[in-house]
């Protein structure tokens, strides 16, 4: 369930207020069954309660940005403030709920000068429901799985620069892309492997993970008689 509702005030000829509200509502499940044969039929029918557990996981992000517009001749300038409420509610099986209450005030910014592009914004992301499960998982017994339901959500800070272009002339269109991303309390798997060669895995948040790309393109329309096609490489 995804709602949004934006507000726009004109103060005066160059500069308005903005204020977005976007609420989303989230569920997600995941269960871990271990069980053990049966010595007389073979059978996996009886089930193994402390390696077994279920969570059922559901909650709303909620995001108000409230910001300015201002316009000074090529130039459309967007600074702002999201101030972001994420809350979580953890349904264990066998262990008792775990709720998880975030709040943060995060700055964002967007700028464009004509067919360029500067925009600097915060996400978030809670950790999946399978991260959470604190119950051991040995389906291999040579590399045990554990969950973590202490893990926070990842911030992600971006800052994206884009530029386009079109040329009339030579109906030819430019495009140039780069991405770079900061995430703090960025989900990772710490692994240790003891003296008989067993790999111990659990997740942790790590902070200072960063990455950094870019693309770009150009595609040139063609004319032959009454045909048009085009042609372009990336």
């Amino acid at each position: 369930v995804y709602n949004t509702l934006s507000y726009t005030e004109l103060l005066n000829e160059a500069v308005s207020a903005t204020f977005t509200l976007n609420s989303e509502y989230f569920n997600n499940d995941n269960v871990l069954a271990t069980y053990l044969a049966d010595p007389e039929t073979g059978a996996y029918d009886t089930i193994v309660p402390g390696l077994s557990n279920g969570l059922d996981r559901s909650g709303w992000r909620n995001y108000l940005t409230s910001g300015l517009k201002w316009k000074i001749k090529d130039v459309t300038l967007q600074p702002g403030l999201r101030f972001t409420a994420l809350n979580i509610n953890n349904r264990f099986q066998i262990i008792p709920d775990i709720k998880q209450n975030y709040y943060y005030v995060f700055p964002n910014l967007n700028v464009n000068w004509k067919q360029f592009n500067l925009s600097y914004n915060v996400n978030l992301q809670e950790p999946s429901a399978t991260y959470l499960q604190p119950v051991v998982d040995n389906t291999n017994p040579l590399f045990i799985s554990y969950g973590n339901p202490s893990l926070k959500p990842t911030v992600a800070n971006t800052l994206s620069m884009n530029y386009r272009k079109f040329d009339n002339k030579k109906s030819i269109n430019y495009n140039a892309n780069l991405y770079g991303t900061v995430r703090n309390n960025f989900i990772t798997r710490a692994r240790t492997i003891d003296e008989n060669g067993v790999q111990t895995s659990r997740p942790v948040n790590t902070d200072g993970n960063w990455m950094l790309s870019g693309n770009g393109g150009l595609m040139k329309d063609f004319k032959y008689d009454k045909n048009k096609f085009s042609i372009g490489a990336n």
